[in-house]
């Protein structure tokens, strides 16, 4: 069930409904009539042989209540970075933490945001406590994910690196590296995707008529190192070289090419972005 983002303490002693329940149980808060309400709720789920889930919210930003949620009830711990304090409370925990596992359109603006995540901090940094280090507690990992959005998280889906991090074997050596094994793979089997690979960036040669060198890094280079801190910009220093603009990419041999994907600058920036573009394939670069 939900009740995350309810009103808090100033809004719920505001409610003449909230009050006289309160009153009329004998509460010390209004907030004790959620937990109450939340408790009431799981016996009946757990009659019917199910398990109450709900996300952690009655105890954020201050609010109050002197009654605690009954301990066989889950919850989904978004607010906090680190399960670990709910679960040292005797709680079971399905970890959703908003700094590492939100993907929300329209909040950040580049990579690290709030809403945009960022990716290699989550697979290089983030510690993901296990059930064996919570005492057996945590239950596991799950993104909250906001529709579809950005084509980042299309290729390079936080879900495969949660995945990764909680149930696969020892980390790479950096997100890169993982995400190069992610492109070998292909899509998940039965998917659209499920039998297409990256073209491999090793046998690529990638060539432009112009690129930042002297302001910026803006190298061509940049199109095909599955970087996104990196980007391509035509060179405008110490004057914008006129469009249009080409870029030439050899695959080092004859491919059967299914899609092209092109991810737009991840900085928050606009110069660079592509604006209008046609996509022409050769057996030679020249015809």
């Amino acid at each position: 069930m939900g009740g995350d983002e309810i009103g808090l303490d100033d809004k719920k002693n505001a409610c003449p409904e909230l009050v006289a329940r309160r009153d009329a149980l004998g509460f010390a808060y209004t907030g004790d009539v959620f937990v109450d309400f939340l408790n009431t709720l799981n016996q009946q789920v757990r009659s019917h042989g199910k398990t109450t889930q709900v996300w952690e919210w009655r105890d954020q930003y201050g609010q109050k209540s002197s009654i605690e949620p009954d301990r066989t009830i889950v919850f989904d711990d978004y607010i906090d970075s680190d399960p670990a304090p709910l679960v040292a409370k005797g709680y079971t925990v399905v970890a959703a933490p908003e700094p590492v596992l939100y993907v929300s359109a329209g909040m950040g603006q580049k990579l690290g945001q709030y809403g945009y995540v960022d990716i290699r901090d989550v697979y290089e940094r983030y510690a993901f406590p296990t059930p064996e280090s919570a005492g057996g507690r945590v239950l596991g990992y799950k993104v909250a994910r906001s529709v579809a959005f950005l084509d980042h998280f299309a290729r390079r889906p936080l879900q495969v690196v949660a995945a990764e991090r909680t149930w696969g074997s020892t980390r790479a050596s950096s997100i890169w590296a993982f995400l190069g094994r992610v492109d070998a793979v292909g899509g998940p089997p039965g998917s659209p995707s499920g039998r297409l690979t990256a073209v491999p960036k090793a046998g690529i040669t990638v060539t432009a008529d112009s690129q930042e060198t002297v302001a910026e890094d803006g190298r061509v280079d940049n199109l095909i190192d599955d970087n996104p801190y990196t980007a391509w910009h035509t060179a405008y220093s110490p004057a914008a070289a006129p469009m249009p603009h080409r870029v030439t990419m050899d695959l080092g041999g004859s491919r059967r090419l299914a899609g092209f994907r092109y991810l737009p600058r991840q900085d928050g920036g606009t110069n660079g972005r592509v604006g209008q573009w046609t996509l022409d394939i050769s057996d030679d670069g020249v015809a």
